[in-house]
């Protein structure tokens, strides 16, 4: 019974929560810029453009939140570890990036980006997403290649090169196809 209790009270937790957003933010913290932006519901892990993976949660009843990164696909082991006071931004030593971070379901994603949406198995409710703005470039060191995410009249692509030979392939995906993924451009 007492399991059951709490099964449901964390059922209850996720269902109510709001994501939690991290848009990337100028350096003087006073407008969006291009770049790679992300949200997640609390206590989710999110697999990030790279190899890595990033879990967030809210302090319980405080405006703060706290933000790992990994280098795993798994949330475990996190390499940094920071609080965030919610609706302020703030410099991530992690990616070097300011954030302004708040809690949303609507969240403000820039016109023509690529976005990546992370949905539960019924493709009803959104648990993580992230973007890059049209033509953002991530480079994977370790590997040794790059990937530039472009919205080309409003289709998502990738445009992946190593050592000087790129490919181009088209990204999108329905949801009930893809095991709860999404891959759009935002209008």
């Amino acid at each position: 019974m007492k399991y059951i209790l709490i099964l449901l009270l964390l059922t209850f937790i996720c269902v109510n929560s709001q994501l939690i957003n991290y848009i990337p933010y100028s350096d003087d913290c006073t407008s969006i810029v291009d770049g790679v932006g992300f949200g997640l519901l609390p206590f989710t892990c999110l697999l990030n453009t790279t190899t890595g993976s990033i879990y967030s949660f809210d302090l319980y009843d405080q405006p703060y939140v706290n933000i790992s990164s990994s280098h795993g696909q798994y949330c475990d082991d996190p390499v940094s570890t920071q609080i965030f006071k919610l609706d302020t931004c703030g410099y991530y030593k992690y990616s070097r990036t300011n954030y302004y971070i708040y809690q949303s379901n609507q969240p403000e994603v820039p016109a023509n980006s690529y976005i990546y949406e992370q949905y539960d198995s019924t493709c009803a409710t959104r648990q993580s997403y992230w973007y890059a703005t049209n033509g953002t470039v991530v480079v994977d060191y370790k590997q040794n290649l790059s990937t530039t995410y472009l919205c080309i009249s409003y289709q998502p692509f990738t445009n992946v090169c190593s050592n000087g030979k790129c490919v181009l392939t088209p990204m999108g995906t329905p949801c009930e196809n893809s095991g709860g993924v999404i891959i759009t451009c935002t209008v």
